[in-house]
């Protein structure tokens, strides 16, 4: 069975515009290249999609059932490709401060407000361990504006700050 997202695609946007009209024009493709798409997954399937006249589509039974199995697959993949553009961005990560309660309670809040990023942020407070070290990378000291002022505080190699 070799089932490809283009195929996938074609199904869903069928199924959702009831057109292959509609279909080729919102996947910039043709009627006949995405009647062709349909047939191939149909035929690894196994099963009829839907029901084809020269005036009108209908989806079967069977692919009004399969209709959102496939969205949330494509939908996956989706955030598949949306999480491999973060991590190569490095809008993915990790950063530790050490702070006093004070600190963690009102000024770290403000500080990261609003980011639209991944970057989990951990504030250690004198009660845990590993008080006297803050570990963050320099880049992600330069993403936060409220942190810059840790940077300068960085090794050359940006690996570890002392707080």
């Amino acid at each position: 069975m070799n089932i490809s997202l283009r195929q996938l695609r074609a199904f869903a946007t069928i199924g959702h515009l009831g057109s292959f009209t509609r279909a080729a024009e919102a996947l910039h493709a043709t009627q006949p290249a995405l009647s062709a798409q349909i047939g191939e997954l149909e035929g690894a399937l196994g099963v009829r999609l839907f029901d084809r006249s020269t005036r009108s589509v209908t989806i079967t039974r069977a692919g009004h059932d399969l209709l959102p199995v496939v969205d949330k697959i494509l939908a996956d993949v989706e955030l598949v490709v949306t999480h491999a553009h973060d991590v190569s961005r490095i809008n993915v990560g990790r950063v530790i401060v050490a702070a006093l309660p004070s600190v963690s309670s009102t000024l770290l809040p403000r500080a990261v407000v609003g980011r639209n990023d991944t970057v989990s942020i951990h504030a250690l407070t004198p009660t845990q361990s590993r008080v006297d070290t803050l570990f963050i990378t320099r880049r992600a000291a330069h993403q936060y504006s409220a942190l810059q002022g840790f940077a300068s505080c960085l090794t050359n190699n940006g690996e570890v700050i002392a707080a």
